[in-house]
């Protein structure tokens, strides 16, 4: 599982939305509750870093996925490990941003 997310941190944009039309999303998820495997939940991380990156993407989450993975960025606001707190923020600062247009 490992070495399919790897190959998943560096896709293109284009692959990235064949991604989220898949509904490949709740797996990557899903991953960041193996705690037996944390560079898998590193992984996993980072994926889903990228989706909420684009614009546009992260309201293609479905709501579930979108639920649990803030519930999990939620739990580790207050990791010991700052390098986590710090992912967790700013994933959460990019999916909680609006558009542009949203902004103004």
């Amino acid at each position: 599982a490992l070495k399919m997310i790897e190959k998943f941190l560096v896709l293109s944009v284009e692959e990235v939305l064949d991604l989220v039309d898949a509904n490949m999303l709740s797996c990557f998820v899903e991953c960041l509750g193996r705690e037996d495997s944390p560079a898998l939940q590193h992984g996993a991380l980072g994926v889903l870093s990228k989706v909420c990156e684009r614009e546009g993407l992260k309201q293609r989450f479905d709501h579930d996925v979108l639920i649990c993975l803030l519930t999990y960025l939620l739990s580790h606001l207050t990791s010991p490990k700052k390098d986590v707190q710090e992912k967790a923020c700013w994933i959460i600062a990019n999916i909680m941003a609006g558009t542009c247009d949203q902004i103004q």
